[in-house]
């Protein structure tokens, strides 16, 4: 029973950043990368992103007390 409501709560979360556009098709794409030898790769490519992300954030703010 757990499990199901968790997954409920998972698809819930996902229809709520499609609808503020936080997520697109390419989120979709990258879901149907994972398969059962990779039950976690969207969520890798996710945190991959985020974490590249904020040290990009970083380097462009450097750049720009530098400039």
């Amino acid at each position: 029973m757990e499990y199901a409501n968790l997954r409920r709560q998972a698809a819930s979360l996902k229809r709520s950043l499609f609808d503020q556009g936080y997520l697109d098709e390419q989120f979709c794409q990258v879901e149907d990368l994972q398969d059962e030898a990779s039950p976690n790769f969207a969520e890798e490519v996710v945190s991959l992103f985020f974490k590249d992300s904020a040290r990009l954030v970083t380097n462009i703010e450097q750049a720009m007390w530098r400039s």
